[in-house]
C-alpha cells in the first residue's frame, strides 16, 4: 500500500458539484476507490477521478497539476447504507502521524482488480 500526503483544495467538485471534493494528492487510474484519510486516520472521502490532461491541454493550453477529486465521506456512507453494506464509524482520537495512518488503513483496505 502507498500513502501520499495532500490537502483538500476545494470543498466541491467540477462545476461546484456538492458530492465531491478537490484534492491535491496525485491520483492514478488504479487509485479509484482508495480512501482519502485525514491526519486522524478517518476516511473523509473516496478517490474517484483526476482532471483529464488531454482536456485541459486542449481547452487551456497547459497542464494543471494535482487537480483530482474524491467523493465526500457522507456520500460514501449514504451509498453504503442504501445498498445494505455494513460499516463502522469511530470518533477521532487526534492526529496519529502518517505512518500510523498507513498502518491503520491496511486493516480496512483491500486491492480489487477487475478484468474485462
Amino acid at each position: 500500500m502507498n500513502i501520499t500526503s495532500g490537502i483538500v483544495s476545494a470543498n466541491a467538485g467540477i462545476r461546484e458539484g456538492p458530492s465531491r471534493m478537490q484534492i491535491t494528492v496525485p491520483v492514478q487510474s488504479s487509485n479509484s476507490g482508495g480512501p482519502v484519510l485525514d491526519a486522524n486516520g478517518q476516511v473523509k472521502g473516496v478517490a474517484v477521478a483526476k482532471l483529464s490532461d488531454a482536456y485541459t491541454m486542449q481547452t487551456t493550453g497547459s497542464l494543471l497539476q494535482n487537480v483530482n477529486f474524491a467523493v465526500k465521506g457522507a456520500v460514501a456512507r449514504e451509498f453504503l447504507a442504501d445498498t445494505g453494506i455494513a460499516y463502522r464509524t469511530a470518533s477521532p482520537v487526534g492526529q496519529i502521524g502518517t505512518e500510523a495512518v498507513a498502518s491503520q488503513a491496511q486493516g480496512f483496505t483491500v486491492f480489487v482488480e477487475c478484468y474485462r
